[in-house]
């Protein structure tokens, strides 16, 4: 999902089960970390898209 897409998914009333991020960085796993404190559900992290899928 693209960032500036979340208030029209909130909006919409859409819930999540649940959230996957595929990190190659550091620094993107550091943005997972800080996206759990705004998302109440289980966030998944990745190392690929394969394991992702």
């Amino acid at each position: 999902m693209k960032p500036n897409e979340w208030l029209t998914f909130f909006t919409n009333s859409y819930k999540l089960q649940g959230y996957g991020v595929v990190a190659y960085t550091d620094g993107s796993i550091l943005n997972t970390v800080i996206e759990s404190l705004f998302f109440n559900k289980k966030i998944q992290r990745f190392n690929s898209l394969e394991a992702a899928v």
